[in-house]
């Protein structure tokens, strides 16, 4: 397959990716607000997860995938079906890599070699009657390490950055009924060059894949704000693309509204309170702030906590803390990199028993629901950057301070702070790992 040659080049970071914004599910508003469980996002119409059996073509290089595999008309009935989200050296398709500082192959940057084990996915769903008036997106939580995709064989986009969403708006795309989306993956490309994490080397779509309907006219991005004050607190909601009437409402752990306001078409809205609960790793305090306009509602956990550094002590709520912590990728003994929901609950409850307080996400950020977890279950999260070169610069290759990278260095960190930036569980933030120090920092 002639595919366009943006995998060598750091400076092609995406094409047609939707721009960065919070980690957010719509539901269905309702008259009487009653908090929502993000977690089980396969309740609200707005979600159809694309999980499950994938069409699967493994080959040693992409030139050798069918030119018109994407068509909906290619007969892939030869080919193996395989799980989504997976990783496809745990299903027995490639090799399966440790490295720790080198990387395992040439050094070269920008460029991969041509023998780049590819896999090319097909999967066909019906689309939900619910959808078809609506605003339509496709989001990879994760894909690795690079992906071009079609749908009802149109290319849409490409996209890089394994460890974070590659979302594509695919409502001129989509028709009712059958539908067909197809996917090629390449185990390295020049983004490989900096996620040298020392770690098994795993490759595919492992995190979950899901349409996600919006109305015609929806909120793009939500970014929630707290001053803490001698007497009260005050929490301010930036929105992004709201064009109608806007109710926000803050609910405590009893579901009792405890704020509430509505503004038209605003681009911020304010809420004071009195004696907040704090959140903390010890006692979690979540509030839920769900933010309607027109027939939709964003639920968005919300803690309030301060973070100081007082006298040269780390304080949560001016309260001197001591960080216990653990670095924690994400694996799984049978899975790999695609680590179910129910497992990354057992890593974290295993971590409270042993009185661990704090996470630093090494070295990327996790999938979004996990913090989500930590925010609910009560851990301190350093969260890191997709980014590790370590393989260059023990070459001294300078990718820290090149001008060819920067682009790619900054969209890596930008897009993490996008998406978690809601989330009360982080107190820090990670530009990366074992990269040496530039100007790209």
């Amino acid at each position: 397959m002639n595919l366009e040659n943006y995998y060598n080049n750091p400076g092609m970071i995406s094409l047609n990716r939707e721009p960065d914004h919070a980690y957010l599910i719509p539901f269905e508003a309702t008259d009487m607000p009653a908090r929502l469980d993000i977690l089980k996002r396969g309740q609200t119409p707005y979600y159809q997860s694309l999980n499950g059996g994938w069409k699967f073509g493994f080959f040693s290089n992409p030139e050798e995938v069918p030119e018109d595999f994407m068509n909906p008309s290619f007969n892939a009935d030869q080919w193996d079906v395989i799980r989504v989200p997976s990783s496809w050296q745990m299903l027995g398709y490639g090799q399966c890599q440790y490295t720790d500082t080198d990387y395992p192959f040439p050094c070269d940057p920008p460029y991969v070699p041509f023998e780049n084990e590819t896999g090319a996915y097909i999967r066909e769903f019906e689309l939900s009657d619910f959808m078809l008036d609506k605003e339509k997106y496709i989001v990879f939580e994760g894909v690795n390490s690079c992906i071009y995709l079609w749908v009802n064989g149109i290319f849409v986009g490409f996209d890089k950055v394994s460890r974070l969403p590659s979302e594509f708006r695919v409502t001129p795309f989509l028709k009712e009924g059958r539908n067909t989306v197809a996917a090629v993956v390449l185990k390295w490309c020049d983004g490989s060059y900096l996620e040298d994490q020392d770690a098994f080397r795993f490759s595919g779509i492992f995190r979950d894949v899901y349409l996600m309907a919006r109305e015609r006219d929806h909120i793009r991005d939500v970014f929630v704000h707290q001053l803490h004050l001698k007497d009260r607190t005050i929490l301010t909601v930036e929105l992004d693309q709201a064009k109608g009437m806007v109710d926000a409402v803050l609910l405590d752990a009893k579901d009792r509204i405890v704020a509430r306001t509505e503004g038209d078409s605003p681009k911020t809205m304010t809420m004071e309170l009195e004696h907040v609960h704090l959140w903390s790793a010890e006692r979690p305090y979540l509030y839920q702030l769900q933010v309607r306009m027109g027939k939709e509602v964003l639920p968005i956990s919300v803690g309030f906590r301060t973070v100081t550094i007082e006298n040269g002590i780390f304080c949560i709520n001016h309260k001197p803390i001591k960080l216990k912590g653990v670095n924690r990728h994400e694996s799984h003994p049978q899975f790999g990199a695609a680590v179910p929901l129910k497992h990354q609950l057992d890593d974290l409850l295993m971590m409270k028993r042993f009185n661990i307080n704090t996470i630093r996400s090494s070295h990327y950020p996790d999938d979004p629901r996990f913090f989500e977890l930590c925010s609910r279950y009560g851990m301190y999260v350093m969260d890191e950057a997709d980014l590790e070169c370590h393989g260059a610069w023990e070459q001294k290759m300078g990718l820290e301070s090149d001008p060819t990278w920067n682009y790619a260095f900054l969209d890596r960190m930008q897009r993490m702070v996008e998406r978690d930036k809601n989330q009360a569980c982080i107190f820090s933030w990670s530009l990366g790992n074992e990269s040496c120090y530039g100007e790209n920092h």
